[in-house]
């Protein structure tokens, strides 16, 4: 009796080790982020390296509420910076904090498969992918990290993710941006 692993199973357990390494990343980033919210508020103080911090815990957390949505301090300094380097800060610290869900979809497939709505999520990217990664990006929605964990179980490259992500994350953050601060200037001169 030959008790040596063969490829497949040394492939398994390895893939079930980095899924389980993966999850406890991200559900100790989430425990942080929740345990440090009132710290991070006073992240916005220092300005866009402050927002770039905000936006990238906001993000990093997986299918966690965050007591005040990394967007929502974002729009709140709105009035107070340049609209397009709050843009770029956000978006791209968004975008970054977003790659939680495509680690845990790459090195946790075996953890969340069989699940339906990564199943489904999984469909569509197989047909629709960028689209569906831009426009989910840019709508105000907490499942993106379903989409972010079908991109990694489906091996969509991580540069591609980023750069769609991105793309949304820009558009949202944009008319974020430019919305909050028409409206605070409108309600509060400053």
């Amino acid at each position: 009796m030959n008790i040596s692993a063969t490829p497949s199973t040394r492939r398994a357990w390895t893939s079930i080790v980095i899924g389980v390494l993966s999850t406890l990343l991200v559900v100790s980033l989430t425990i942080y982020a929740y345990q440090m919210r009132e710290q991070i508020e006073l992240l916005q103080q220092y300005g866009y390296p402050g927002i770039f911090l905000i936006e990238i815990i906001g993000n990093a957390t997986i299918f966690a509420w965050t007591p005040i949505p990394a967007s929502v301090i974002t729009a709140a300094v709105a009035p107070l910076f340049h609209p397009f380097l709050l843009m770029i800060t956000a978006s791209t610290a968004a975008s970054l904090g977003e790659m939680t869900g495509y680690a845990l979809g790459q090195g946790g497939a075996s953890l969340v498969e069989n699940r339906p709505w990564v199943e489904r999520a999984a469909r569509w990217m197989q047909h629709y992918g960028n689209t569906i990664i831009t426009l989910a990006a840019a709508i105000p929605n907490p499942f993106f990290d379903a989409v972010g964990i079908a991109a990694g179980m489906l091996k969509i490259p991580l540069w591609k993710f980023f750069v769609f992500c991105l793309l949304g994350k820009a558009i949202n953050r944009l008319a974020l941006i430019l919305i909050a601060s028409s409206t605070l200037r409108w309600l509060l001169p400053i």
